[in-house]
């Protein structure tokens, strides 16, 4: 939606663009940025935005042969970006992106985590990359990124990504408003700062899938001038004949899923040398099943285990039985069978909590989830 003013050699315009949940009230905040990147601040609920750095990481990510980014539902806006980005296919950030996945597993969450890192009207980092900054996945670490985005950079100028964004922006638009209805009336963000008892961030901003497919990240970034902003990529939900999402119950549970991320992740990982023994066990017998399902490792099971609980909660609260079941039914499926009982767990230490008048706090849970996965029996291995 955006062309930045001429730097870095990338020409572009400068264009503020926020689009508002009906309802949810918000406010306007005009910037230079790159074709729709719209980091807008948080008022009562989650904004969103098709936000061009994420989208044109993922192009890139796209053309360079990453699985993640080459399924799920064909779309129109998908085969314009096919037919106009397929000369670039040997660009040498197309090249650069390959090797990434190739020597340091960069792929799913951790392309898009750094395009929402980079400065909208610039595409340089809006922090120094060393050491990692807050939420940047640890994938990162030993890359030289300023060299990696220097190839980002021409490949945006040599493709005129700025006039393609350009020329799809009515599209853009009617996803954002697809979006925004079925957010109308669920404020999921306010449902777990009150749950949690704290927010961590100070902004969400949703920004649709339009090459992640069936996946759904969640990333952040922490920079003096904004502070703490969370990130939800949503897929586009059985798009229809135009690539539109039509959103359903299960949008807003992912949404409410990886939202949950921002407040989980921070406190597992401060109390991994608590967890860790506890989880290690449960997570040795399943540790096939969990790779799988890309959570190689004791402390993203943990991770997910506790965000999957919340979600059931959140889907049982406010969405119905239905949705809870679909919650549920999907948690079993990627390997995830201990899901139900963790959140009446959860849900009974969450009571308690509140009733002490300390306000709910997953940090003050965690000698219970601790226990709770030192009691998990390993499933029996499969004939």
């Amino acid at each position: 939606m955006v062309q930045l003013p001429r730097c870095l050699g990338l020409a572009v315009t400068v264009v503020s663009f926020v689009v508002v949940a009906p309802g949810c009230g918000g406010r306007k905040r005009s910037a230079a940025r790159t074709p729709d990147a719209a980091v807008a601040r948080r008022s009562g609920a989650p904004l969103i935005s098709t936000d061009a750095r994420v989208q044109l990481i993922s192009i890139l990510f796209r053309l360079a042969g990453a699985p993640e980014y080459n399924k799920g539902f064909q779309t129109p806006y998908l085969a314009a970006a096919d037919a106009h980005f397929a000369r670039f296919a040997d660009h040498p950030a197309v090249l650069a992106s390959r090797v990434l996945r190739q020597q340091h597993g960069i792929g799913y969450n951790a392309p898009v985590g750094l395009a929402v890192y980079l400065d909208p009207a610039t595409l340089t980092p809006l922090v120094p990359m060393e050491p990692l900054p807050p939420g940047l996945d640890v994938r990162w670490r030993g890359v030289a990124v300023a060299d990696y985005l220097d190839k980002v950079r021409d490949f945006a100028t040599r493709s005129d990504f700025a006039g393609f964004f350009a020329t799809q922006r009515p599209y853009l638009t009617r996803v954002e408003a697809r979006l925004a209805a079925a957010l109308a009336g669920h404020d999921s963000a306010s449902w777990l700062e009150r749950w949690f008892g704290a927010a961590p961030f100070g902004s969400f901003v949703i920004i649709p899938g339009l090459i992640t497919g069936s996946w759904n990240y969640g990333a952040s970034t922490t920079t003096p001038s904004a502070g703490h902003t969370a990130f939800q990529i949503v897929q586009l939900e059985r798009p229809d004949a135009e690539g539109l999402p039509q959103p359903s119950d299960d949008t807003l549970a992912l949404l409410a899923h990886e939202m949950s991320h921002s407040f989980v992740n921070p406190i597992i990982e401060g109390h991994a040398a608590e967890l860790e023994p506890a989880a290690t066990p449960l997570f040795t017998a399943v540790q096939a099943a969990m790779t799988r399902s890309t959570y190689p490792s004791w402390l993203l099971m943990v991770q997910e285990s506790c965000v999957r609980a919340v979600t059931l909660l959140y889907a049982r609260a406010e969405l119905g039985p239905a949705a809870a079941r679909a919650t549920l039914a999907r948690d079993r499926e990627a390997g995830f069978t201990w899901i139900e009982p963790l959140a009446e767990v959860m849900a009974a230490q969450h009571a308690g909590i509140s009733d002490a008048g300390a306000g709910s706090s997953l940090e003050a849970m965690v000698p219970a989830l601790a226990a709770f996965f030192s009691s998990q029996t390993p499933p029996a291995p499969s004939p």
